[in-house]
């Protein structure tokens, strides 16, 4: 589903466009396929986009959803570099690994300190810091995460980043990557278009709705976690 049916259904949902069959019916959670008449006005389509991406960015930022882990990103490193560019969709890292095993981070370490401890003592790293971002060369710069490894690389060497993908607002023609909040950001924006309507009412129960979807969204996500500690065996004690 895209962030357009979203705002379409919403605006529907909310009373304030008609369908063009007006015996056809409108989904529970006012996500089915409509066929509708009449354009959204500019400033609607702009308060609910804007709704959406608050909400999007606020479930994105909730917890480590596995939609947008960056689970196994490959970066090639030349002998001696100073600073390793890692993906530029990369925005946290959750660990660095090489041939040899995890790298130790040294996120408190500052750069200065840095320098000084590991300047001309190439060998084998053992362990990361984070550089200050740089910069891409796309026609809109966006920044990217950098990484100097310690001691500097004696030869060429392979790294495998596990991160979270950074955050990106969605564009009326982009999905969520967060698939499981979908019904949650469809409430969110039914209810910032009750409250364009001066309906407090609907509002109100729109966003209770929305706190359930979200609740279980969360919950379901946590819970898939969970389930990643568990190791069942190839045959069950109940099979022999």
């Amino acid at each position: 589903m895209t962030a357009n049916d979203i705002v379409i259904n919403a605006y529907t949902q909310a009373g304030l466009r008609e369908t063009g069959d007006p015996t056809s019916g409108i989904h529970t959670l006012g996500l089915g396929g409509l066929a509708l008449t009449g354009e959204v006005p500019t400033v609607v389509i702009d308060i609910a986009v804007a709704a959406l991406n608050r909400w999007y960015r606020y479930a994105w930022q909730r917890h480590p959803h596995r939609d947008i882990r960056i689970s196994n990103a490959v970066v090639e490193v030349a002998a001696g570099a100073t600073a390793v560019e890692l993906p530029a969709e990369l925005d946290v890292i959750r660990s660095v690994r090489v041939a040899g095993g995890a790298l130790l981070p040294l996120s408190e370490v500052r750069e200065a300190d840095f320098a000084a401890i590991y300047a001309d003592a190439p060998g084998t790293p053992v362990a990361y810091v984070q550089l200050a971002d740089g910069a891409t060369t796309d026609e809109v710069p966006l920044p990217v995460r950098r990484v100097r490894l310690a001691p500097l690389p004696v030869a060429p060497l392979t790294l495998h980043v596990n991160g979270l993908r950074r955050f990106a607002p969605l564009a009326l023609g982009d999905s969520p990557l967060l698939p499981k909040f979908e019904d949650a950001l469809f409430f969110y924006v039914l209810a910032e278009l009750h409250g364009y309507a001066k309906d407090a009412v609907q509002q109100k129960a729109a966003l209770a709705l929305a706190g359930q979807h979200f609740d279980n969204a969360l919950a379901c996500e946590t819970g898939v976690d969970a389930c990643d500690d568990v190791c069942v065996p190839l045959q069950s004690f109940a099979n022999g």
